[in-house]
């Protein structure tokens, strides 16, 4: 039952029976652990919690992606737009521009870049990058990495870049 508390509503609720006093207790304390459930979830980063929400995808710390670069070469597609790509913020040296614009009529193109190899996405914040991910995996790629905190995250570990 839904209660409409308006003050001279409370008044009578607050006066009446113990009935009533009871829903209005039972509301209160389903509120109160609502929102200590949400708590820890909306602190989390942003990128954690776009995380939670596809959990198929393996998100990458950027040191690891680095590492990974250097070892078994997994595909990296960096999803920004062309003039993004080759601009300030600079690139991954193995990087392959695929704009997110572009992305889904180029599927074809990436499964044949990646030939059962892992696929990193990257854009500015990996915020472009969940979307992309979800939409890989909805079409078969097998792993698929999100790099956490794009290239913000890896220009702020002065990380190689190329330009």
């Amino acid at each position: 039952m839904f209660l409409l508390l308006v003050p001279a509503r409370l008044k009578t609720i607050l006066e009446g029976s113990p009935q009533e006093l009871g829903i209005l207790f039972t509301a209160a304390s389903g509120v109160v652990l609502l929102a200590i459930w949400l708590m820890p979830k909306l602190r989390a980063h942003p990128s954690e919690r776009r995380a939670r929400l596809h959990p198929e995808h393996r998100m990458l710390e950027p040191a690891q992606l680095d590492a990974l670069v250097g070892s078994m070469t997994p595909i990296v597609v960096d999803l920004r737009s062309p003039e993004d790509f080759k601009g300030k913020p600079g690139r991954i040296s193995t990087a392959t521009n695929i704009p997110f614009r572009q992305l889904e009529g180029r599927i074809e193109e990436l499964r044949k870049l990646s030939e059962n190899r892992s696929v990193v996405l990257v854009d500015y914040s990996d915020r472009l990058s969940h979307q992309a991910a979800a939409l890989l995996l909805e079409r078969g790629f097998p792993w698929v990495h999100v790099l956490k905190g794009g290239m913000k995250a890896w220009n702020a570990l002065r990380l190689p870049v190329y330009s």
